[in-house]
């Protein structure tokens, strides 16, 4: 329900609307540093220095479970099948660098 007037965005705008849900996350995070954003017509791919979250946390000296890639994987899975686009995860390590692709199906 929480992301349902986004999905909406992303059903009628494509991957452009994604592109720029994203950065808007990253900006208000004051994290748009660490986003990379390459849009084509298929896809939108996206490359993630590291998390701003797991820095955050890592500087008040906590550990966030090891779970949280699920964040990314489950979630932006779950948005991608709503909004009718493909996901997938490519890489993802310790400090929350990632690469991952929204694409037309």
């Amino acid at each position: 329900v929480y992301y349902a007037p986004q999905i909406e965005i992303f059903k009628e705008k494509g991957l452009s609307a994604v592109k720029e849900w994203l950065e808007k996350i990253y900006l208000v995070e004051e994290a748009s540093d660490v986003l990379h954003t390459e849009l084509s017509k298929t896809e939108l791919r996206v490359t993630i220095d590291k998390c701003p979250v797991i820095a955050y946390a890592r500087s008040l000296n906590q550990e966030l479970s090891e779970y949280y890639i699920e964040q990314t994987r489950t979630l932006y899975a779950a948005i991608a099948e709503a909004s009718g686009l493909g996901f997938r995860l490519e890489k993802y390590d310790a400090d929350g660098a990632a690469e991952f692709v929204f694409f037309k199906q």
